[in-house]
């Protein structure tokens, strides 16, 4: 595997260990974070165009190996989700292919961690580019020692034209985000029937063949996360938010001023839902195969139709992920959907 004593978590809690089997939830890393922006996982973005906004990307690093790491650098794009993610995916604002960075953190010792802050100079076209301002941000850090086991820091420091092997590479990170107008993963609202566009795109330079899924989470997979979009949405909103979130509700907005027996209950839900499924250029059902050309970005959609006995609240998440045909995972989002009233 590519992992070695330097990495960047998956989750908080989690250490290096890869490769992540089976290769899901991996987009919400915690040692990615947005600062200066709305909260961690969404940028502030303007209301004009022509405009930008300083926001900034901390990257934390960590040594998990018996040795200091020297001369450890980290560099980060911000995607298109929907030309792929890597950096051919990188988005103008925050440097194009080339991407922000590289950084140098200097050398970390065995235990330790060091961060780096990394400017994003966030537009208007930032927060209309995809549903909600989705993005993706990625990370790769390197160093030029040796590990204990005598294998590269890195595979390739620094990292330029591929994509990134997220699930076994421990060098690796990712976290979603939104970039929104001042005032994660997306989020759809409504009764019946729901769809979420989307754009499939090649990372690579070369010709990709795989296959495009879609896939219901069940109840356990609301979590932090979730909650940290939903709210960020204005979605909703804690029950008493000057307490500890553990001990309040989240209801929906504008409920939290209501008696409790009014107030809507918003959690996940095991509840299947009905007819999930993609549709578009590259064909319908819950699994597509695609072949892509280097430069194709192709337009498909997620449909979905609630179950009539559907409460209002009820969270509905599911992941769509691509695959190339080796089953390497190249990209993924992760996608939320309720009934309001």
């Amino acid at each position: 595997m590519k992992s070695g004593p330097i990495y960047l978590r998956r989750l908080v809690g989690e250490n290096e260990k890869r490769p992540i089997e089976p290769c899901t939830d991996f987009w919400r890393c915690p040692d990615i974070e947005i600062q200066g922006g709305i909260d961690a996982g969404t940028a502030k973005a303007p209301s004009t165009a022509g405009t930008t906004i300083d926001n900034y990307i901390q990257v934390t690093v960590r040594n998990a190996g018996t040795k200091t790491i020297e001369n450890v650098e980290v560099q980060v794009w911000v995607c298109d989700y929907g030309v792929g993610i890597g950096p051919k995916g990188g988005i103008p604002s925050a440097g194009g292919p080339a991407g922000l960075g590289p950084r140098l953190l200097g050398d970390i010792a065995s235990g330790a961690s060091a961060s780096a802050k990394l400017r994003w100079r966030v537009t208007h076209d930032d927060a209309i580019r995809n549903p909600d301002g989705h993005h993706c941000i990625i990370a790769n850090a390197y160093g030029t020692a040796p590990d204990d086991n005598g294998l590269e820091i890195s595979v390739t420091p620094p990292f330029t034209k591929d994509v990134i092997f997220i699930c076994c590479d421990s060098h690796h990170g990712w976290r979603n985000i939104n970039a929104k107008v001042a005032s994660g993963m997306l989020i759809a609202q409504g009764e019946g029937e729901f769809v979420f566009p989307l754009l499939v795109g090649n990372p690579t330079v070369n010709d990709l063949e795989g296959i495009l899924t879609v896939t219901q989470v069940q109840q356990g997979g609301f979590g932090p996360t979730e909650r940290e979009h939903l709210l960020s949405g204005g979605h909703v909103e804690w029950t008493h938010p000057d307490q500890d979130p553990k001990c309040t509700r989240l209801v929906l907005g504008g409920d939290a001023d209501l008696p409790p027996d009014q107030q809507v209950i918003v959690s996940g839900t095991d509840r299947p839902m009905l007819d999930l499924g993609l549709d578009g250029d590259l064909g319908s059902g819950s699994e597509v195969k695609f072949a892509l050309r280097p430069d194709d970005v192709m337009p498909m959609r997620v449909l979905g139709r609630f179950d009539p006995k559907t409460q209002p609240g009820e969270v509905f998440i599911f992941d769509v992920v691509q695959r190339d045909s080796n089953g390497e995972v190249l990209s993924g989002a992760r996608m939320l959907a309720t009934v309001v009233r």
